[in-house]
């Protein structure tokens, strides 16, 4: 599913996933993301990984989370362009609600 979801750097509009496609592609991704950390030690964890630059694993998990905000604040910019009424806190009342 995750190649069907497009490549954005090709020179053509990527299809994308229907909501359905995305949620169960979010489920996935969850189960992956918690087995990986589930399996990690403090070996592995100070370990290089496979990425391109020279980080340990534990790096590369930090890395990935600021990753995940980058886009996460496109797209809330994004949002925001896309209809000036989401600019109201009280549209968006996920926006700055955390784990509660």
């Amino acid at each position: 599913m995750h190649a069907r979801g497009g490549d954005e750097r090709g020179p053509t509009v990527s299809p994308g996933l229907s909501k359905t496609e995305t949620l169960s592609y979010l489920s996935i991704c969850r189960d992956k993301a918690r087995d990986t950390l589930v399996s990690e030690t403090q070996d592995t964890l100070q370990g290089p990984c496979s990425f391109p630059r020279k980080l340990s694993r534990g790096e590369l998990h930090i890395y990935n989370i600021r990753h995940i905000q980058h886009h996460t604040g496109q797209l809330s910019a994004f949002l925001r362009r896309l209809d000036p009424t989401l600019t109201d806190d009280k549209i968006l009342s996920w926006v700055g609600s955390g784990w509660k």
